[in-house]
């Protein structure tokens, strides 16, 4: 079996699972107790950086959420202005230099 432990994301270590798993569908399979160990030790990095990117897209979420609250009290205290948007004038470039555009 594959060391899932030396893969560096988890979809990479997951994809290594499956690639070794695959061919077992249809016979099945029978593990001595080093390939066990391998595939746990796998699976637990796997799980710790999925729980890892939890904590990072929850982290995300919370944030915005606290911003728009934040954003929504400033506006309802009067606090916060939201400002249009103007259009600006851009500046010219102009063609290609030393010649025939």
């Amino acid at each position: 079996m594959a060391n899932v432990n030396s893969y560096p994301t988890l979809s990479d270590g997951l994809a290594a699972l499956i690639r070794a798993l695959e061919p077992c569908r249809k016979t099945g399979m029978v593990m001595v107790r080093k390939d066990v160990n391998t595939f746990v030790d796998g699976l637990v990095a796997m799980y710790d950086e999925a729980r890892h990117l939890e904590t990072i897209a929850d982290r995300a979420q919370w944030n915005l959420a606290a911003r728009r609250e934040a954003l929504e009290a400033g506006l309802a205290a009067g606090t916060v202005t939201i400002l249009p948007v103007v259009p600006r004038a851009a500046a010219h470039r102009g063609g290609p230099k030393g010649g025939a555009a």
